[in-house]
């Protein structure tokens, strides 16, 4: 069930029924103890504390967050944030407009838009605006606990102050420029040529069997400020395009993803994590679902 179509039910239900049962004095009690819940929960969403969240939400089979196009029960969803929490240094939420519609007694829907700023150890920041956050709060042994939350709307990657002060980009991407070979099967190499073209990158690549090009294509790496990364149109011939995003971690590591997984790299079907090594060698290690699946050593040829 959709989000909004969940929340279109839950009002349904309010002004049907229910709410004829709360006086006016037990509203405004339990908009604040509500209230005060919120706080506690958000409180724990900002300093990245899984256990403190878990503490807010209802240990029941009947417990759902949604996310993403996604729902997790009680058990994945601490698993989730437990991992996912172990990513950020912290985030900041901003409430812009909240409401709480009292159901009944025990049960009420908290309803806010927000803006959220995501701070990740690996220096990516995300922001989220417009953001709607929902929850359903049902009291259990005199304490509001969410037993559905829900949240959607637009994210964003946003440049990093700080880190662009620590790691130019655009700079540290001309390491890669030169012609490098690597041996990739039997009586196989593969070569890279890349060159500067403006402050972008142009490549050239080729697979060469027993002296003969068996597959060739063209690369492009283009410095997008609104990310502070690079967008690399990778073509070979005869075998269609693909896009990806690049983008050094620290002065000697840069990690590359398909553009589609560049907010979340760490649940990239696969990323590439190149070791620069100069003058004369980088190390590329490819991982599939955050494996190693092979790693592959890059001479400079000049």
């Amino acid at each position: 069930m959709k989000a909004h179509y969940l929340l279109f039910v839950l009002l349904f239900l309010c002004f049907s029924c229910g709410t004829k049962t709360v006086s006016d004095s037990e509203k405004e009690k339990i908009e604040k103890e509500v209230k005060e819940q919120i706080n506690t929960t958000i409180k724990a969403i900002e300093s990245a504390d899984a256990e403190a969240l878990k503490q807010t939400l209802f240990d029941s089979p009947d417990y759902r967050y949604s996310a993403g196009g996604r729902t997790f029960d009680y058990k994945a969803t601490n698993e989730f944030a437990q991992w996912f929490f172990g990513t950020l240094k912290n985030q900041k939420g901003e409430i812009t407009n909240e409401k709480i519609w009292i159901l009944d007694k025990s049960t009420a829907l908290y309803v806010a838009e927000s803006k959220w700023t995501m701070n990740f150890k690996d220096g990516r920041i995300i922001s989220q605006e417009p953001w709607v956050w929902e929850n359903l709060l049902k009291k259990v042994d005199g304490k509001w606990l969410s037993i559905y939350t829900g949240e959607f709307g637009t994210e964003k990657l946003v440049p990093n102050p700080e880190k662009q002060k620590e790691l130019n980009q655009i700079e540290l991407h001309k390491q890669f420029i030169g012609t490098w070979k690597a041996e990739t099967g039997k009586d196989t190499t593969f070569y890279l040529d890349i060159k500067p073209y403006g402050n972008s990158l142009e490549g050239n690549m080729k697979f060469i069997t027993k002296g003969k090009i068996v597959s060739e294509g063209k690369q492009l790496w283009d410095y997008d400020k609104t990310t502070d990364r690079f967008i690399v149109m990778e073509l070979f011939k005869g075998m269609g395009s693909k896009i990806y995003s690049s983008s050094f971690t620290s002065k000697t590591k840069c990690v590359i993803v398909e553009s589609s997984n560049a907010m979340y790299p760490d649940n990239a079907q696969q990323k590439w994590e190149i070791e620069i090594q100069l003058p004369q060698s980088m190390l590329e290690n490819y991982f599939v679902a955050n494996k190693l699946n092979k790693t592959t050593t890059y001479q400079r040829v000049k």
